[in-house]
C-alpha cells in the first residue's frame, strides 16, 4: 500500500466500501535479509481481472521484482475454505521473524489495509508509535 501509486495494477474501483483492499484482490510481497528475517512487506492490489491485460501484467511483473517472496490471489487456494488467508501468511512471516520492531510494525500497517484483517488493526492499537514508521492514513 505504501507503493500503490507505483503499482501498475492498482485500480481504486477494486477497493472495498471502507477504502481497504479486499483480500480476494491482493498479493502480499516481502523480502528477506541475509539472516532470513522478513523486511519490506507490501500488500499490493492485484485483481485477477486486470491481469488479463498483457501490457499491465508485464508492467506489474516487472514492478513486483523488487520483492523476493509473494503469496496471494495468484494461488488457487487463496481465500478458499481450508486455503491460504492473509492471517496465515502473516503467521508464516512472523514465525520467520522480522528484521526489527519497525519492520514488524510496517508489516502490521500493510496488513491492516486489508478489509478482512481486523486483527492487524487491533494489534497496531497495542504497539507504541515508532517515530521512523511511515505515516499512513
Amino acid at each position: 500500500m505504501r507503493r500503490q501509486n507505483e503499482n501498475p495494477l492498482f485500480d481504486p474501483a477494486y477497493l472495498g466500501k471502507s477504502g481497504r483492499y479486499p483480500a480476494r484482490h491482493i498479493e502480499i510481497l516481502w523480502n528477506r535479509a541475509e539472516n532470513f528475517h522478513v523486511c519490506d512487506v507490501e500488500v499490493a492490489l492485484a485483481p485477477l481481472a486486470l491481469r488479463e491485460d498483457a501490457a499491465k501484467w508485464d508492467r506489474y511483473i516487472s514492478w513486483r521484482k523488487s520483492w523476493g517472496g509473494s503469496l496471494g490471489n495468484s494461488s488457487d487456494e487463496w481465500m478458499q475454505p481450508n486455503g491460504m488467508t492473509p492471517a496465515e501468511v502473516f503467521g508464516v512471516l512472523l514465525n520467520s521473524g522480522f528484521v526489527d520492531a519497525l519492520e514488524l510494525q510496517v508489516a502490521l500497517r500493510e496488513f491492516s489495509g486489508i478489509e478482512e484483517c481486523d486483527w492487524a488493526r487491533e494489534m497496531l492499537n497495542g504497539l507504541p508509535v515508532e517515530e521512523d514508521a511511515p505515516d499512513w492514513a
